[in-house]
């Protein structure tokens, strides 16, 4: 069921008066809480919580947010709603030498998570992780040149029945082939950006902060 298509608009015209006057940090606050619980939330409490997200997205950016989201899973709808806060601005205020050591310094720390974790049901995150990273060069090789692809990330995962050594091993090339691939970056103009299959557009700079972001989340998942 898409939330959106449910939502009470009136609600959100009578109370977004007041969310005006709750203040920037104070609704990014509430906007972090949202994208960060929204996973596990009950049936019960998403038509509530979409609303909220619209009064947030409207008070802040002063524009529609069914505009910006149109029909998606409730879901990719939080997560397109967070991006100018959670991933575009923090990249934004960063170099390509601050994402390059961000990546850089993050990658043992993953291969690390990667090594200790024990559970068989562990290797399918760890696909995961790869393949989203792999899936992001190719991406990213669209502001150098290639041909955009509108594909999902599955086909980039390791295979299965990969050691969780072996996947440690395959996640270090994979990001030794993102630094290798910020190299090749910094130097390019500002051009457009290129889709996320759920985030929508990103800058090249987002894709960056987005791809280390994500593998550092989804790793500390590890067990």
């Amino acid at each position: 069921m898409l939330i959106a298509q449910n939502c009470d608009v009136r609600l959100i015209e009578e109370e977004s008066s007041a969310y005006r006057a709750i203040g920037y940090k104070t609704a990014r606050m509430r906007i972090c809480r949202i994208f960060h619980k929204q996973a596990g939330l009950c049936k019960r409490r998403e038509k509530q919580l979409w609303v909220n997200i619209q009064l947030l997205f409207r008070t802040l950016t002063n524009s529609d947010p069914m505009a910006y989201v149109g029909h998606m899973k409730l879901r990719d709808q939080v997560m397109r709603l967070g991006v100018p806060w959670f991933v575009e601005g923090p990249a934004s205020r960063r170099s390509y030498v601050q994402l390059y050591r961000a990546l850089e310094q993050s990658g043992p720390q993953i291969v690390a998570r990667i090594r200790k974790s024990r559970s068989s049901q562990t290797g399918k995150t760890i696909r995961h992780i790869i393949g989203i990273e792999r899936w992001g060069q190719r991406r990213l090789r669209v502001a150098l040149g290639e041909p955009l692809l509108m594909d999902g990330h599955h086909p980039y995962k390791p295979p299965e029945g990969l050691t969780h050594d072996r996947l440690a091993e395959e996640f270090q090339a994979t990001r030794q082939q993102t630094l290798a691939l910020v190299k090749r970056l910094e130097d390019l103009p500002v051009g457009e950006k290129i889709p996320h299959n759920s985030l929508g557009p990103l800058s090249v700079k987002g894709w960056l902060f987005y791809l280390n972001l994500h593998a550092d989340l989804e790793s500390r998942r590890l067990r």
